[in-house]
């Protein structure tokens, strides 16, 4: 049957889970000795905070977390610090690959296409179970959210970013062998 989502969707207390197993057995837990959780949405969707408690066993590899621990870290401009994370924590991913094994939550908003396609192509490789988890807010959610926390997102990155997350789901889905969708507005 198909779901809202246009993936074979199966409903459920607001997530949406496709297995894209042969026997569509439902992975709720995704917790294999190899699996890799790839988020996905706006900046303040609550991808980080629905992650944690969704796959609570799991390693985040996560570019905010990362400037966080600097020195130099700046809540209300953590721009300088972009670059550096997403080169520490592509060397974090690289050795989770080289590894094998391990639970692991990929956190980013999942609005490059290809460079998520590239990530998640390379895990499965690897032998993971590659599962994408997409916490969907409506822009005006996460302008509101962003403007009330500490770490801020430039309002004009929020909105470029709403305009491909839709676009980029579609593109990277299929890549998943599970898909969970977390309606978060």
């Amino acid at each position: 049957m198909r779901g809202g989502c246009g993936y074979n969707c199966n409903q459920m207390t607001h997530t949406t889970h496709t297995n894209r197993s042969e026997n569509m057995d439902t992975n709720t837990n995704a917790n294999t000795p190899a699996d890799m959780i790839f988020t996905m949405g706006l900046p303040a969707a609550g991808k980080s905070y629905t992650s944690s408690r969704m796959f609570p066993n799991h390693t985040a590899i996560d570019p905010d977390a990362v400037k966080e621990a600097h020195p130099d870290y700046n809540p209300k401009n953590p721009a300088p610090l972009h670059a550096w994370s997403k080169e520490v924590t592509e060397r974090q991913f690289n050795a989770a690959l080289a590894d094998g094994t391990g639970s692991y939550v990929i956190d980013g908003t999942g609005t490059n296409a290809e460079k998520m396609v590239r990530k998640m192509t390379a895990a499965a490789a690897a032998g993971f179970t590659v599962t994408l988890l997409y916490v969907k807010c409506t822009m005006a959610t996460s302008l509101k959210r962003n403007a009330a926390r500490e770490r801020v997102v430039p309002e004009h990155i929020i909105r470029s970013k709403a305009l491909d997350v839709a676009t980029a789901f579609e593109l990277v889905a299929p890549y998943a062998e599970n898909v969970r969708i977390v309606n978060n507005d």
